[in-house]
């Protein structure tokens, strides 16, 4: 109890004293913040290199890419044992691409990636970065039937259940096109011996002809080319409506 009080009348009756027992607590309160500060942003950003790159990169600058990355992998594995917990080989290109939105052409300078699905997730956290719940666990290029994202409601409509709507709604557009034009057109000019004054429109095929032979085209409703996942920033852009300005996802 006396020390206490002894420091209390003695710092009441120098204030510099007192100035200076302030003035060191906050120069240590800015010391701890700062370090705390500075410490969680390096472990942030420490946690989004590694979740686009792995700790180890083999790079190859030349434009055919590296001969043989399975077999340099396998003879890294054999050099390094268990101390290596995952590899994969993927390639990194940059790239334009390009969104035709109404009209207007939208660019955006992008990095493209071709990666293994399979051993991809072992080097970096690509998959928990992906909308789709099953894509986390086990990246997969593939669209799936309730899109890419089923736990948004604002996300907009995709999967193959719009994919098919789609197909069979421009088709219906398409034969109704195709009807009107038939009817448009003069009766003289389509009619023959074979045909008659009236034109058979046939539905839109999903083969084409080559070299005499029937070779299957591309569908659309059951078919998909290889897989590619943009990002939310990648394939939207900020444009003007009549109201406000909106975000519009491309």
């Amino acid at each position: 109890m006396y020390r206490w009080l002894l420091c209390f009348r003695y710092l009441r009756t120098r204030y510099i004293a007192l100035a200076s027992i302030i003035s060191v607590t906050l120069g240590v309160a800015t010391l701890i913040v700062v370090n705390s500060v500075m410490a969680g942003f390096s472990a942030e950003m420490h946690e989004r290199l590694h979740g686009l790159a792995s700790d180890i990169l083999i790079e190859c600058h030349t434009s055919g890419g590296m001969p043989d990355p399975e077999g340099n992998l396998e003879e890294i594995m054999k050099v390094c044992g268990d101390e290596v917990v995952g590899s994969s080989a993927s390639v990194h290109v940059p790239a334009m691409l390009g969104i035709d939105f109404n009209g207007q052409l939208i660019t955006r300078h992008v990095n493209f990636v071709g990666l293994d699905p399979e051993t991809y997730d072992n080097v970096s956290h690509f998959g928990r970065y992906l909308l789709h719940p099953k894509n986390q666990s086990q990246v997969h290029f593939q669209l799936r039937e309730d899109g890419f994202a089923p736990d948004r409601e604002q996300f907009p409509n995709s999967g193959w259940g719009y994919r098919r709507a789609r197909v069979a709604y421009e088709r219906a557009l398409a034969e109704e096109q195709a009807k009107i034009d038939a009817l448009r057109t003069p009766a003289s000019s389509i009619s023959d011996e074979n045909t008659g004054p009236f034109l058979t429109i046939s539905p839109p095929q999903i083969f084409e002809e080559s070299d005499g032979e029937l070779t299957n085209q591309f569908d659309p409703a059951v078919e998909q080319f290889p897989g590619i996942i943009l990002g939310i920033s990648t394939c939207s852009a900020r444009m003007r409506d009549e109201e406000n300005l909106s975000l519009i996802h491309i």
